[in-house]
């Protein structure tokens, strides 16, 4: 049987077909988990991803291709995610895409390690994988976000004081304290307090008790939803603090729940160039997205401001991925499509270029990039020597409605959101974003 590569969504990805080996139904099979916890936010993304590139190929395979098939599940917990992976293992998949890797999450038996099952993990694990464990990783990892942190909250603004708060509600999040205090250490940089979160409590409790601490700037590393319940506690007891947290941050519904508050935020995310988010590929890929399942404004905001499904993109990247090593190792066999993995060296994917080769796994090129919100959207504009003419057009991109196609703002919910807006600009300019000027951060010792 033959497997096609795609042809690309406006991508640089071009598959050719081969002869391999498939699975008994004639189909190549790559199994998704989203996980629940702290990624819990990211679990529809990553299977609309998957299946979008699934849909790609699938489309574009002449007759007598090999199909290929997402086998989605779901995990409340490391139990779970173990007996999930197990179910994908006995269905026969060529590889797993999920969050973390099972070791991460809790306990040391893995199904996938033992029967030979390459794991590729989106989300910010770090801990224990790499690439001859079978695990590939397609984001930076923890350490190197709390890395880029610690690095821009000492070197870039000179802040000698620092406070923690986590999750505690799985293992990602119950490790920011410890990668944060040694990051933050390294770099002579004093912790001042920490605080552990959890489901149910008054965050108006916690945002006190670090503001008390005396800190410069705060350090939040949890869940979307915990991590904006602390930050819009801290911002209503008045206190203008620098704030911080890594690349999961980034995920839309942070901002949906923080709104303006969320204005000065940085995080640490993925490398990727303004031009590579302004690019048509990118934007074609919007629009796909968007057709297949739906891409709307940040919710619960009066914004233009897209919400760039970042899980999602990189769950397309992993799944083209396995493709490609399926392909180039000419089998579906997981122990074959797992040495195949390990050859790849530069993939050229939706984000990036992806090196599967290296000790920790697959990564974009380079260290995390840190960037704030500014009136919902993201700038890369406040690491040393930053270009603020590329970021200000970058900027300007977000907020003028790039990424929102045009068919929605037709809708009734569209014309909605666009009178809503016109009544802001009426009354109220200052708020509008594409009627507010963009303005370089604030030099330090001040928030940005």
């Amino acid at each position: 049987m033959r497997f096609l590569r795609r042809g690309a969504l406006s991508l640089c990805v071009v598959l050719v077909a081969v002869s391999i080996g498939c699975n008994r139904d004639d189909s190549v099979r790559i199994g998704v988990i989203g996980s629940g916890g702290s990624f819990a936010a990211v679990q529809e993304e990553l299977r609309k991803g998957a299946t979008l590139a699934a849909e790609g190929l699938n489309r574009r395979k002449a007759p007598g291709d090999s199909s290929l098939e997402i086998e989605y599940r779901t995990a409340a917990n490391a139990s779970e995610l173990r007996t999930r992976v197990g179910q994908l293992v006995r269905a026969g998949v060529s590889a797993i895409v999920m969050t973390e890797n099972l070791v991460e999450a809790g306990g040391s038996r893995d199904p996938a390690r033992e029967a030979g099952v390459p794991v590729l993990t989106i989300g910010d694990s770090s801990r224990r994988s790499g690439n001859k464990a079978g695990v590939f990783r397609l984001g930076p990892g923890s350490e190197k976000q709390a890395a880029a942190l610690a690095n821009w909250l000492t070197a870039t603004r000179g802040i000698t004081d620092v406070s923690i708060a986590a999750g505690s509600g799985d293992a990602w999040s119950g490790s920011g304290i410890g990668l944060m205090t040694s990051a933050l250490e390294s770099k002579g940089t004093r912790v001042a307090s920490t605080v552990r979160l959890s489901e149910g409590i008054d965050y108006l409790q916690p945002a006190q008790a670090l503001q008390a601490a005396g800190a410069q700037a705060v350090i939040v590393w949890a869940g979307p939803a915990e991590s904006a319940r602390l930050v819009n506690a801290i911002r209503t007891i008045g206190w203008d603090v620098q704030l911080a947290g890594p690349g999961l941050l980034m995920h839309p519904s942070f901002r949906s729940l923080t709104g303006r508050n969320s204005d000065g935020f940085v995080a640490a995310g993925p490398t990727l160039a303004e031009e590579k988010w302004m690019g048509p590929d990118l934007r074609d890929w919007f629009l796909d997205y968007h057709d297949r399942f739906t891409l709307l404004p940040i919710e619960e905001q009066r914004t233009l401001v897209a919400a760039f499904p970042l899980a999602a993109v990189r769950s397309f990247d992993a799944v083209s991925i396995v493709a490609e090593a399926v392909r180039a190792g000419k089998s579906d066999d997981p122990r074959k499509v797992g040495e195949a993995l390990r050859r790849i060296d530069a993939y050229e994917g939706l984000l990036g270029k992806y090196d599967l080769r290296t000790k920790g796994g697959a990564e974009e090129t380079g260290a995390p990039r840190v960037g704030r919100f500014l009136n919902l959207a993201v700038v890369y504009d406040v690491e040393a020597g930053a270009d603020l003419t590329r970021a200000s057009a970058f900027y300007k991109t977000q907020v003028s409605a790039f990424y929102v196609p045009q068919r929605y703002l037709d809708t009734a919910e569209g014309q909605k959101l666009t009178e809503r807006v016109l009544e802001d600009v009426l009354t109220n300019p200052e708020t509008v974003e594409f009627f507010t000027q963009y303005t370089a951060p604030r030099p330090p010792p001040g928030p940005v």
